[in-house]
């Protein structure tokens, strides 16, 4: 084995260290945390916001306490790696009806004031991608955030 190939499978074990044993409430956290592009000089606001729709999901079984340290814990460890990895990681343990509400919460938390940025579309799309979503259901979740 080369030493490129020791990396490869070192920086593996690193990317998904944190995400090991992810319940959904998780999944849905760090899909949340990736909606939102989320900057953590200033990202109170933004957790607050995801911890209030994930509050709501029937999926999410934690109180609120628990919601807001996870989500922050999450975001920390996303800037650390490539947020996407985490989002792959995520995404393999949400059932297929359950990753169309991943991408709605998604979409909530992406537009708090109900306007679809580029910045946003992209997210989305990517998320879209990730979770399998077809194009009918995206524009209709968008639309209604709208």
């Amino acid at each position: 084995m080369s030493l490129t190939d020791d990396y490869k499978k070192e920086l593996a074990a690193y990317q998904s260290g944190p995400f090991e044993n992810l319940t959904v409430q998780d999944a849905l956290a760090i899909i949340a945390v990736y909606a939102i592009q989320m900057d953590l000089e200033d990202s109170q606001e933004d957790i607050k916001r995801i911890e209030g729709v994930l509050e709501k999901c029937e999926f999410c079984v934690e109180k609120k306490e628990g919601i807001f340290s996870r989500i922050n814990n999450f975001a920390n460890r996303m800037q650390a790696i490539d947020p996407l990895k985490a989002v792959e990681i995520a995404v393999k343990i949400l059932k297929p009806e359950i990753r169309e509400t991943a991408f709605e919460l998604a979409t909530e938390v992406a537009m708090p004031d109900h306007v679809l940025t580029d910045k946003r579309k992209e997210a989305l799309d990517t998320l879209a991608a990730k979770l399998s979503i077809g194009e009918a259901f995206v524009k209709k979740t968008i639309a209604s955030f709208s």
